[in-house]
């Protein structure tokens, strides 16, 4: 793997793992609650409201309205929310309503309507978006923010040191990476780049420095009123009961002529259970509209039939608060096993002597899935030094000392058991197996202790930890007999 240079690869990894769990995270993931928001045009002669159907970022699933002024029948609707993670500011509505623009300032998918940097509508339809590199010729800079962001000062502010603006410039920089004036909605790039969209004819006017301009703009950006209401979701612990009372997979395996297999228990032991994996939206009124449908290969079932039962069905909807009239329940997972208990059975066997081939296989690879895995730690400091970037190397010795090594556990930690497969099966796992290291979790943390000790100058403390399992495993072999 080539060294990565751009950008941290601790650093990004540490990033995502962060962004998977915080409550109010950048990417696509969950957050911990929803808004329902309100962006008024400059002279507020009218405005957008935008409803979200789930709780994922960036996400298009939603609704939304726009209103006259003192009117609550719309305009027009969308069928889509407008993302506006943390700041609305980051969406503008033209004064006739007519025209709406919106950005994603963190790591949009750049390719898709409504989920690009920029994104521009008319009339409730998608007219134009522009990709990061489309507008600044660069990709994202190492931090995913198309926006330019004054790390120091936001430091000092979440810190809560006091600070003082250095001149006019900083403080419009600190406050206005995106604004309002003159019919114009405008943002500051990474690159210090003003970028235009006319509000009027929903067009790119072009970019500047911001340098050549801050003099005419410093002081034209408008306040837009907007109203910010946090509420809480639906709430649905799985797929909810059929009218009725019925159980949705006890239905399902019905009407496919199959049975279900509960997770981890005595039938799922003995047969071999096939994967349905269901995304959807459940809206008011009990109606399911089916968004994606994988079924595991091998299963015979059709996926005609599949969406025929939920689309065909109806829900309780009791989980739907009166705020929202569809919610996305996410992909939920089904197990289902053949109706013969004799073919499910053999089923099973075969499944079962299958992954035993696989494992051992997977035991003996040099690579698995195009990804080189290391023999031995010796080997792991190697790969290592050819993944971390130089920046990444220096973080690494100027930890304290080799516990510190801790911090990186959800980080790189993660990344080198998901990718040398320390849980699923690899020579690297087999050759802490045969000295006695059974868990991933400890695997990692020795390989990360001994990265430290590589990088301090102690590049045999490995192999001498290496020599005292073998001689200690050895020991209790002799003591056992």
């Amino acid at each position: 793997m080539e060294q990565m240079k751009a950008a941290s690869f601790i650093a990004l990894l540490g990033c995502c793992f962060a962004l998977m769990f915080a409550a109010a995270a950048k990417g696509q993931v969950y957050l911990s609650g929803v808004s329902i928001v309100t962006v008024y045009s400059a002279d507020e002669s009218h405005y957008l409201r935008t409803v979200p159907y789930d709780r994922e970022y960036p996400t298009l699933r939603g609704r939304t309205g726009v209103f006259r002024t003192g009117s609550e029948k719309p305009v027009y609707t969308m069928d889509q929310s407008i993302e506006i993670w943390d700041d609305p500011r980051h969406v503008a509505i033209s004064d006739d309503g007519r025209v709406i623009v919106y950005l994603l300032s963190y790591d949009p998918p750049d390719d898709a309507p409504g989920l690009m940097a920029v994104n521009i509508y008319r009339d409730g339809r998608f007219v134009k978006g522009f990709s990061t590199k489309e507008l600044t010729g660069k990709d994202r800079s190492e931090n995913g923010n198309l926006l330019f962001v004054d790390w120091e000062l936001n430091r000092k502010r979440a810190s809560g040191e006091s600070f003082e603006y250095a001149d006019d410039r900083q403080r419009f920089l600190a406050e206005h990476s995106v604004f309002e004036a003159a019919g114009r909605f405008s943002l500051i790039d990474f690159e210090l780049n003003v970028h235009s969209i006319d509000l009027n004819s929903g067009t790119y006017a072009g970019r500047v420095p911001f340098e050549e301009v801050f003099e005419t703009i410093k002081d034209r950006p408008e306040k837009r009123r907007s109203n910010w209401e946090n509420v809480d979701p639906p709430y649905f612990e799985s797929f909810p009961e059929l009218k009725g009372g019925k159980d949705v997979i006890a239905e399902l395996g019905r009407f496919l002529g199959m049975k279900p297999v509960a997770p981890h228990s005595e039938d799922s032991e003995k047969y071999k259970s096939y994967k349905l994996t269901i995304g959807g939206l459940i809206s008011r009124g009990g109606n399911f509209e089916v968004e994606s449908v994988e079924i595991e290969s091998g299963s015979g079932i059709d996926q005609k039939q599949v969406r025929a039962f939920f689309e065909l069905g109806r829900f309780e909807d009791t989980g739907l608060t009166e705020r929202f009239d569809k919610w996305y329940l996410g992909k939920e997972v089904i197990l289902l096993r053949k109706s013969d208990d004799d073919l499910a059975r053999k089923e099973k066997e075969i499944e079962v002597e299958a992954e035993k081939k696989r494992f051992e296989e997977r035991q003996k690879a040099d690579k698995i899935d195009g990804r080189y895995i290391p023999a031995d730690i010796g080997e792991c400091m190697l790969e290592l030094d050819k993944i971390l970037s130089e920046a990444d190397k220096a973080e690494f010795r100027s930890l304290p000392n080799r516990d510190e090594t801790i911090k990186y556990h959800f980080g790189l930690g993660m990344w080198l058991r998901n990718n040398w497969h320390l849980w699923g099966g690899s020579r690297l796992q087999k050759y802490f197996f045969d000295l006695g290291v059974f868990h991933p979790d400890d695997m990692s943390g020795i390989i990360l202790e001994h990265y430290y000790d590589w990088l301090k100058g102690d590049t045999g403390s490995w192999k001498k930890w290496e020599e005292k399992r073998r001689e200690e495993l050895r020991k209790a072999k002799e003591g056992d007999n």
